[in-house]
């Protein structure tokens, strides 16, 4: 097994559910031209992916819901397997800027806001956000260690003080099921 010390540099881009795009990912229903939704996402290179802005920290947190199994052994019961019932994998980005995608989640906007022409938004007249999230984690070397594309829920984790200091948030995605959700490790790792 390879293993590495490193520190990690954490870059995400979101492509919202609906969000046009010129090149479909290997995998999608439509590998043209296209719509995001969850059988569909972009190609890698397609400049539908937004960036998400500088982010000081990621959590990622997997969630089990187990079941254990307890077999006499000869009569005391003792645990012999445990079988997972449910699985989860959140990420929480603590974002250093303010983007359009922070207030969209913030103020419960139309995603349409993200258009750069759009500046007018009606606070909880949006729906619920789904996007795809690109993860891309970069060493103290500048090599990329670890990228991970899922689709997921988005929201804003906690409240999101403004005063004096910087405006921080914290944005969780909370991984949906797709066919297309894949990760690869590379640099040190591969």
């Amino acid at each position: 097994m390879k293993t590495a010390s490193l520190t990690s540099g954490n870059h995400f881009f979101v492509a919202l559910e609906g969000t046009a795009y010129a090149a479909g990912a290997s995998g999608s229903v439509i590998t043209g031209a296209g719509t995001a939704d969850r059988l569909n996402k972009p190609a890698a290179a397609d400049l539908s992916w937004q960036y998400g802005g500088i982010v000081s920290a990621l959590s990622v947190e997997p969630q089990r819901e187990e079941r254990e199994i307890f077999a006499p052994s000869p009569g005391v019961l003792r645990l012999y397997d445990i079988i997972e019932q449910k699985r989860q994998l959140n990420f929480t980005f603590t974002c250093e800027q303010m983007s359009r995608l922070t207030v969209i989640l913030l103020f419960g906007a139309d995603p349409n806001l993200m258009a750069d022409a759009q500046l007018q938004y009606n606070p909880l007249e949006g729906k619920t956000i789904r996007a795809w999230v690109k993860i891309q984690q970069y060493d103290q070397n500048d090599a990329s260690w670890n990228i991970v594309d899922v689709w997921a829920y988005l929201k804003i984790n906690t409240a999101v003080s403004m005063n004096d200091d910087i405006v921080r948030s914290e944005l969780m995605g909370r991984t949906l099921q797709s066919p297309l959700n894949t990760a690869a490790v590379s640099g040190v790792l591969a």
